[in-house]
């Protein structure tokens, strides 16, 4: 398996118990679980483009 994917995962697993921790809601969860999976691909792609990871 893939490190990335295990990252990956971890990742969304914290935006969820963070969004759901701050609002309480399953909606806002997923919202921050999306949010913070977006930033961490967007990180993963100028690291990609910078360092050619």
């Amino acid at each position: 398996m893939d490190w990335r994917l295990l990252v990956a995962g971890f990742v969304v697993c914290v935006g969820l118990v963070v969004g759901w921790r701050n609002t309480g809601t399953v909606g806002g969860a997923i919202f921050v679980a999306g949010l913070v999976s977006a930033l961490f691909v967007v990180s993963w792609l100028i690291d990609t483009y910078v360092y050619g990871l």
